[in-house]
């Protein structure tokens, strides 16, 4: 598309005209465009705790060996609080770390 065309086209035209959305036939990798989830790490879990988040990190980095990614949403404003979301590759490894987190909380391990 030149630079008149791109000037005094309909949005809708450029966006069915966008590059992006036409195949590389020389592409030889996997097209992850495909699925629900694009990074691969379809299951997760979400929770809120007041303890440390360091021993549940040490925890997953020794188990899970890199199939996991945890994100801190939210602080409270007295930052006692904390909302943290954890992805895991596969379902069994969700589920070992929710009875891992579990007792974590209730202050068994």
């Amino acid at each position: 598309m030149n630079f008149f065309e791109l000037l005094f086209s309909s949005p809708g035209t450029r966006r069915r005209e966008d590059r992006r959305k036409q195949r590389d036939i020389n592409y030889k990798g996997i097209d992850r465009r495909k699925g629900p989830d694009r990074r691969g790490l379809p299951y997760g879990i979400s929770f809120e705790t007041f303890r440390a988040l360091a021993p549940l990190e040490e925890w997953l980095e020794e188990m899970m060996a890199g199939r996991y990614r945890m994100s801190i949403d939210g602080i409270s404003d007295d930052l006692d609080s904390k909302s943290v979301s954890v992805m895991f590759a596969h379902e069994a490894d969700r589920e070992a770390f929710k009875a891992y987190v579990a007792d974590y909380i209730d202050g068994r391990r």
